[in-house]
């Protein structure tokens, strides 16, 4: 299956799989991301799936994860307000969601923060 954001083809910007390998492009030769590929779903807009792609090649992601599960382990039973309110990164919860997809933290019993209920957050061991 083709996939968006190749440069040389001008017509319809999709990579074209390699028969072999379907995870290469054959006109230019770039590599499928898959973790680019997760952090949006097939029903955002295309400027997420840009965005998202943005966000993993910049390694932007692996270092919001990084902070986020520094915080976690620093602070086991926290919730995700007060990562982001800590942290000051708006959003963090997104990379909360990836540590917890790759099996890293798990989500506890609720508590409130800022009149919400949100999962307590710790690490799996």
């Amino acid at each position: 299956m083709a996939w968006k954001g190749c440069p040389r083809n001008a017509l319809t910007g999709l990579h074209i799989p390699d028969p072999v390998n379907e995870d290469r492009c054959v006109r230019c030769g770039a590599r499928r991301d898959h973790k680019a590929e997760q952090q949006r779903r097939n029903t955002d807009p295309a400027t997420s799936h840009i965005a998202a792609r943005a966000m993993v090649v910049s390694g932007r992601a692996n270092s919001l994860r990084r902070i986020a599960f520094d915080y976690i382990k620093d602070h086991e039973g926290c919730v995700a307000g007060e990562v982001g309110r800590d942290t000051g990164i708006n959003g963090i919860w997104k990379r909360i969601s990836d540590l917890k997809r790759d099996g890293y933290i798990r989500y506890g019993s609720p508590r409130m923060f800022n009149g919400e209920s949100q999962s307590t957050l710790w690490l799996v061991e």
